[in-house]
């Protein structure tokens, strides 16, 4: 059985190769959101995404890149600091203690006042 390696260049460099982690990341993301726009024009329907401590880890243009993409989408992220996140990002808070969610009464953009 044959495997097809897709080769990712930053700046024509193999991002495999040289690619810094932060980057090798990036290109992965940005390979699953392409992949989720993709399925929502062809069926009409909004994925679900989940953003497992991504947004933390990117600086506020590569959030708002992000946001942009994901913005009509179904989306769950995952956070330690729900503060750093982008203002723009609205939704319900949730936390997780011991195994269990807890719904927050407020969205999670009352929490960055």
């Amino acid at each position: 059985m044959n495997r097809d390696e897709i080769l990712i260049k930053i700046n024509g460099v193999s991002a495999k190769d040289f690619g810094s982690q932060g980057q090798i990341k990036s290109a992965a993301l940005v390979m699953k959101l392409a992949q989720a726009e993709i399925y929502m024009q062809k069926s009409k329907d909004a994925p679900v995404i989940f953003l497992d401590d991504v947004m933390g880890e990117l600086d506020e243009n590569r959030q708002r890149f992000v946001f942009d993409i994901i913005r009509d989408m179904q989306v769950f992220i995952t956070t330690p600091n729900e503060n750093a996140l982008l203002p723009e990002i609205k939704g319900k808070v949730l936390h997780i203690s011991n195994g269990s969610a807890v719904e927050v009464e407020e969205d999670v953009s009352s929490h960055r006042e």
